[in-house]
């Protein structure tokens, strides 16, 4: 069969530019050769130079070991879309679901984008794979506990450090690891924040995820709890940790946390392990529990915490002045905004009463406030 001479005509036209371009850039003395090396070799090189957590860089040795058994032997620079769907096919064998397929592909793409830029290569075999061809993953729904699953679930556990670490995560929405991690020092009782410094997984101590330390708000509640804990510890040390383990380094073992603690309570509870929406439902399904109370609460960002500390007769109103400078911004000229706060307690209900704050008609302890009565009182102050 005869080529056509359009086509032919156009790879000629193309191998020429492509030479004129070398011939400039060693002209110029830009032209560096395409250099070479094995997958197998590269991808050990890519995972030790990353800048990351240790549990992230871990987390990339499985994508690497598929990579390799599909790659076998080729060099990074003779790698194509059909290496990657062959690396998909592995992984389908295997039973792995579209999710962890999908980040599997997306490990790969960016330890072959570094190629790259390395000059180990010159395309990204996984941008060409056609998107029919690329797992489609299921947005999972969360997993929550419901509402009247919860007094069942803590009347089965029994009081100690899995059951104040259980509830401190429903009420604050804190990652497993982030309490596990939690020290004294990082807990202000007085002030009522929680300060998120370091996470503890898979028997490491690194950074918060995504190495963004915040501040978590404890209500009066948690504040109690907390404090309560801190007596029945004996009054740790500030270094010490809020929920310490048996392990050789203190601190919680995660697999205890779940498999001897969270589950059998739920099973002696009556509580299955898949939630309302059809997933399993893990330690992580108390941060769920809390976003989902907190929606249901009517927290869509205009809801304000109590004052973190009893108040006298006479008050500090430097919290509200505050609350009323922050939403007032929020809602620019519209008066007709609502400031709540909830999950408050009797104290501070009476307080916030004294500055015109109402009782909702469902819940006596979910107070409301007209944004125009608020901004009278920044003017004001």
């Amino acid at each position: 069969m005869r080529r056509s001479p359009d086509r032919a005509g156009r790879r000629s036209r193309g191998w020429a530019r492509a030479l004129r371009k070398i011939g400039t850039e060693v002209d110029e003395g830009a032209y560096a050769p395409q250099k070479n090396i094995r997958f197998d070799k590269w991808a050990n090189e890519w995972r030790a130079a990353l800048e990351c957590k240790e549990n992230t860089a871990d987390s990339y040795v499985s994508t690497l070991d598929y990579a390799r058994r599909a790659f076998g032997e080729k060099s990074v620079r003779r790698l194509s879309s059909e290496d990657v769907t062959r690396m998909g096919a592995l992984m389908r064998e295997a039973k792995l679901a579209a999710s962890t397929r999908a980040k599997h592909l997306r490990v790969l793409g960016a330890c072959l984008n570094s190629a790259i830029q390395h000059g180990y290569a010159a395309k990204n075999p996984v941008k060409q794979l056609p998107k029919s061809e690329k797992p489609r993953p299921e947005k999972k729904e969360a997993a929550y506990f419901e509402n009247d699953e919860l007094p069942k679930l803590f009347a089965s556990i029994p009081g100690g450090v899995y059951r104040s670490l259980f509830l401190t995560a429903l009420m604050t929405g804190m990652r497993q690891g982030e309490l596990a991690a939690l020290t004294w020092r990082d807990v202000d009782l007085i002030g009522g924040v929680a300060r998120v410094r370091s996470n503890y997984t898979a028997r490491r101590l690194s950074r918060p995820k995504g190495d963004k330390r915040r501040d978590v708000d404890l209500t009066p509640e948690v504040v109690d709890l907390l404090g309560e804990w801190w007596g029945e510890c004996g009054s740790p040390e500030d270094a010490k940790l809020v929920f310490p383990g048996g392990g050789k380094e203190g601190y919680l073992c995660t697999s205890t946390i779940t498999q001897r603690q969270l589950y059998p309570a739920m099973t002696r509870a009556g509580i299955p392990r898949e939630g309302p929406t059809g997933e399993k439902r893990t330690f992580h399904s108390f941060r769920h529990t809390f976003a989902k109370s907190a929606l249901e609460r009517g927290a869509t960002g205009d809801v304000a915490q109590p004052p973190p500390r009893p108040l006298d007769a006479q008050g500090d109103d430097g919290h509200l002045r505050a609350l009323g400078a922050q939403r007032a911004k929020a809602a620019g000229q519209d008066d007709g905004w609502r400031v709540h706060v909830s999950r408050t307690n009797c104290r501070a209900r009476d307080w916030y009463e004294r500055y015109g704050f109402e009782a909702s008609p469902t819940d006596p302890l979910h107070l409301m406030l007209l944004m125009k009565e608020l901004r009278k009182f920044v003017e004001k102050s």
